[in-house]
């Protein structure tokens, strides 16, 4: 029997990376947990790259899908395959939250077709939270990323993927399970919410 594929998402600093380790010591046995970008260290050399070169949007999402495809291939799908419940920190649809969105308006079609062969999500927890409250969160320097403007931007695209029928021309996010939550909400009430809803895929 195949394993259960969890998901968080949400813009930078809501709390995302807490709820996933957190859930992944709630679970406790036959769990693995994943950060889309870093799990295999590919996504590490990208982030390399992209401060070093910053090349246009374009060829940010084609090394964003490469190293999102690596980590499916090597860590999330073999792993679900053995029967192992996988936690991952982003998936797919930060894909098109950070790339379709209204300032960095990458193409659907182009980002969906570089992001193909995924296994939709058992379910997949948005951490919805105002992008001046997250960036309070977020210690130090901010990179690009992390303007209010365009996590904005970003939090509206999630919003706009987890409807029912979103208007997209790909029929991948619909019927998905998605679960809303404030996250600006404490941590441990965002917690008890999670496990609710996480007790009823298990």
């Amino acid at each position: 029997m195949a394993g259960k594929l969890i998901v968080f998402e949400g813009i930078d600093g809501s709390g995302k990376s807490t709820q996933v380790d957190l859930l992944f010591q709630q679970i406790g046995s036959r769990v693995d947990k994943s950060k889309t970008f870093s799990s295999t260290g590919l996504g590490s050399r990208v982030e390399v790259i992209l401060k070093d070169l910053k090349p246009t949007r374009e060829v940010e999402a084609l090394l964003f899908a490469a190293a999102r495809l690596h980590t499916y291939k090597k860590v999330i799908k073999p792993n679900l395959n053995i029967g192992t419940n996988v936690i991952c920190d982003r998936y797919l649809m930060d894909a098109f939250a950070y790339s379709c969105n209204s300032i960095t308006r990458v193409l659907e079609g182009f980002v969906m077709n570089i992001n193909s062969d995924y296994r939709k999500p058992d379910i997949t927890f948005l951490l919805d939270i105002d992008p001046e409250v997250s960036l309070d969160r977020i210690q130090g320097t901010k990179d690009h990323y992390e303007k209010v403007d365009f996590l904005r931007s970003v939090r509206e695209k999630y919003l706009e993927l987890t409807e029912p029928d979103p208007d997209d021309w790909s029929d991948y996010f619909k019927g998905q399970n998605w679960v809303i939550l404030d996250g600006s909400k404490p941590v441990n009430v965002i917690q008890s919410l999670v496990w609710e809803e996480v007790q009823k895929i298990l």
